[in-house]
């Protein structure tokens, strides 16, 4: 009888708490996917020249555009050393990407531009394991008020 009565128990506190912690994390993904400023996805650009027309007196190219390459990531595997690189990779192989393209900049050698096109993309990186580090924190934080002492 004890037994039956300890698994009632058991099955009442995982119910309750998936009732509470589910819709908790259900909140926070979507509120991390509504706000605008946090895009999972780091953009590597490389430089390349399209030329649509000349300047008269030098003839020099009028126009300089870039290619850009789009990396998506899943922020939650920022917090942990193989998810970040994963994106690293993703960063790098973006980067042989863009520069990759045949109307790449004469002028930079291929290492060069993907050297230059990932030390660029850095900065979003950061940004993106930081943003990812804080909304893990904030959801640990909200589980333990829920459930101090598990």
């Amino acid at each position: 009888m004890r037994v039956s009565s300890h698994r009632t128990t058991l099955r009442h506190n995982v119910t309750f708490a998936s009732v509470l912690v589910l819709p908790l994390l259900g909140a926070s993904i979507s509120a991390y996917a509504d706000d605008p400023s946090q895009v999972d996805q780091v953009t590597v650009y490389a430089p390349r020249v399209r030329v649509v027309g000349r300047d008269e007196a030098t003839l020099a190219p009028i126009e300089q555009e870039t290619v850009s390459v789009r990396v998506h990531f899943d922020p939650p595997t920022l917090t942990t050393n193989s998810g970040r690189a994963l994106l690293d990779d993703s960063v790098n192989a973006a980067a042989r990407q863009a520069c990759d393209s045949s109307d790449a900049v004469a002028s930079d050698d291929p290492a060069s531009c993907i050297d230059k096109a990932v030390a660029a993309a850095q900065p979003q990186i950061q940004t993106a394991i930081a943003r990812a580090q804080t909304a893990d924190a904030n959801q640990q934080r909200r589980l333990a008020a829920l459930f101090p002492g598990v």
